[in-house]
């Protein structure tokens, strides 16, 4: 499946594979009669909007009617919600109903009725690209939902990246939107009593081990981990904001248990004490990650409601945490089997990154020009600056990266690519060089990990598209980014982040090797085994 995300967050997803545009908050497909109107809807204005609009208009929407619809062996998509639903059993007729009301409406006046409903038709998993009058339903297969997400395609564990979504109603199955789309849409779309969120505190089951892993996570891991921002502490954070929340839902406990394991795993050197640390994680991390499933399809209205964004917010911030370490830390392949469905890779990887900045919607560093003029400032002044030396280094090298992959590779054939290219080259010089002028004020770690973050959200969204598709000038520029970013974080104390640069490093060096071997001289000396940097 192809997927290509737009906007701050992600808020918008294009499907090539069936010519569609979803909102990942509202969960349905937009018109493209509608696009700037659901836009605005959003409260996204001029600038954001004009760009947004621009990227859209190069994509390949097809109306409604037109769409052709998914098989019924097919993977659940992601960005729209799962619906309880009914097919038509009669030989040669495929209708789907929302309800069983609906189902014996439509054997009424197709079939003229049937008495036994268990020969009328058989319970399925359905999606629905369009609302309203375009809902056209297709079954989706129930196995692949379960296990939806643990899916191998990139953009499909963009999944939990899906947790921008708002879950749906599976409470009334006898009021819930049918194929024709009458007044019954309204009833599926039900307010929930938010109480229907919180789990029991914490399960009967939790016994002594794990609450002396609990223990752990509070006295020790809680401060190895990043904060939200710059500006909350990373104790409080965790204790006062994340634990409460967990407390009050198990699958985000499990997730918190989880990455404590992970840590504990660490921090021994009995391999066999290690090893049983990295199996319990795992159970925690299945746990967690079925939990969230299943929160993010509970009913939910489209207002703004804090307790559910919050969740939302840890929950991207917990799966982030735990795909990192479980990539870094599990090398039994036994132990990691029920997870193979989502290998490390760099698409992968930057997808659960992305997730740890879930809600946040911070749109871009600005103009292409703005952000170029501010890279052009640090450029100037490098000399003056508190940098060491092998920073110094990267900069000047950036600086001539420009030209130098003009002459590696030639005449572009999209202006746009070389436009994205550039900037996210400049984002990287504005990211990098900010993370020296905090280190006499936030701990450098935490000035670090931010701004491994901020790049990937800031650069533009046409550039990840890039990344998506193995571009060897974006590869290039992603080498720069693990080299000054990622490598640090990870010397910085991130232990989940242990060896990750290392493997990213060597999948891009395949990608290049394959698609413009005379790519490599414009990272040489960022890739050789200790990730030093030398001068070309």
């Amino acid at each position: 499946m192809s997927r290509l995300t737009l906007g701050s967050n992600d808020l918008l997803e294009y499907n090539s594979d069936y010519g569609v545009l979803i909102c990942r908050d509202c969960e349905y497909a937009i018109q493209k009669s509608a696009v700037q109107s659901h836009l605005l809807r959003h409260k996204i204005y001029r600038g954001e909007r004009q760009n947004l609009l621009s990227s859209i208009a190069q994509l390949q929407l097809h109306e409604p009617d037109d769409v052709s619809l998914p098989t019924p062996d097919t993977r659940p998509i992601a960005a729209l919600p799962i619906i309880d639903g009914y097919r038509c059993l009669q030989q040669g007729c495929t209708n789907l109903c929302a309800s069983a009301k609906r189902m014996r409406r439509h054997w009424a006046d197709v079939h003229g009725g049937i008495e036994d409903s268990n020969v009328m038709a058989r319970e399925v998993k359905m999606q629905t690209f369009f609302r309203g009058t375009k809902i056209r339903y297709f079954e989706v297969s129930p196995s692949l939902a379960v296990q939806m997400v643990d899916s191998d395609e990139i953009t499909e564990e963009e999944e939990l990246l899906d947790e921008s979504e708002e879950p749906i109603s599976e409470a009334d199955g006898d009021e819930f939107v049918s194929e024709s789309g009458d007044d019954d849409d309204d009833d599926q779309m039900e307010d929930a009593d938010d109480t229907t969120l919180v789990p029991a505190i914490i399960s009967p089951n939790f016994d002594l081990e794990a609450l002396k892993i609990f223990h752990h996570f509070l006295s020790i891991t809680s401060h190895t981990l990043p904060g939200p921002s710059f500006d909350v502490g990373v104790r409080c954070y965790w204790e006062t904001a994340v634990l409460p929340l967990a407390f009050s839902r198990q699958w985000l406990m499990s997730g918190v248990l989880a990455i404590s394991e992970y840590h504990a795993s660490v921090l021994t050197s009995d391999h066999t004490l290690a090893e049983a640390h990295r199996e319990q994680a795992l159970s925690f991390f299945d746990s967690f990650l079925t939990g969230r499933e299943e929160a993010s399809r509970r009913v939910g209205d489209t207002m703004y409601n804090p307790s559910k964004e919050d969740e939302r917010r840890v929950g991207g911030q917990l799966v982030c945490i735990l795909r990192c370490a479980h990539w870094a830390l599990t090398t039994n392949p036994l132990l990691g089997k029920s997870f193979l469905s989502y290998p490390f890779k760099l698409q992968n990887f930057v997808t659960a990154l992305r997730s740890f900045t879930l809600i946040e919607r911070t749109g871009s560093d600005g103009t292409p020009e703005e952000v170029f003029a501010r890279a052009s400032r640090i450029f100037k002044g490098r000399q003056n600056q508190r940098q060491n030396e092998e920073a110094i280094a990267l900069l000047d090298r950036l600086d001539r990266l420009p030209s130098r992959m003009s002459d590696v590779f030639g005449r572009p054939k999209e202006v746009k690519d070389v436009m994205a290219t550039l900037t996210a080259i400049a984002s990287l010089v504005e990211h990098y060089s900010a993370t020296f002028q905090r280190e006499n004020g936030d701990s450098s770690s935490t000035a670090v990990w931010h701004s491994m973050l901020q790049w990937l959200s800031k650069v533009p969204d046409h550039f990840r598209y890039m990344i998506s598709r193995n571009d060897p000038s974006a590869l290039v520029v992603v080498v720069f980014w693990v080299s000054a970013l990622i490598f640090r974080a990870e010397r910085s104390g991130y232990w989940f982040l242990s060896g990750l640069s290392k493997r990213l490093l060597s999948e891009i060096h395949d990608h290049l090797r394959s698609s413009c071997v005379d790519a490599l001289l414009l990272v040489e000396g960022l890739t050789s085994e200790d990730l030093a940097v030398r001068t070309i």
